[in-house]
């Protein structure tokens, strides 16, 4: 995305799971929003979870933003009557 210009989807994508990470540690380490108690392994759940929903926004942008999806990167591409050996 930042290659094509769209650095500002990439900091708004940051920004917002910077808190959304720091509110799943602190429920997660300290068993707190109805959340289990784990400790550390607590943190690396809430890392853990918020760079999953970070790759599926990404994916969705990838998907659905016009500057990026004219690209077509997705598409399977048609077989070659060319072959090798």
């Amino acid at each position: 995305m930042d290659s094509l210009g769209l650095t500002r989807l990439s900091m708004i994508m940051m920004v917002i799971s910077v808190p959304v990470n720091v509110l799943l540690a602190y429920g997660f380490i300290f068993g707190k929003l109805g959340m289990p108690e784990l400790g550390g392994a607590g943190n690396g759940m809430a890392v853990s979870l918020t760079y999953t929903a970070l790759f599926f926004i990404a994916l969705f942008l990838t998907l659905k933003h016009p500057k990026i999806n004219k690209y077509k990167i997705f598409l399977k591409k048609k077989e070659s009557n060319l072959h090798i050996g």
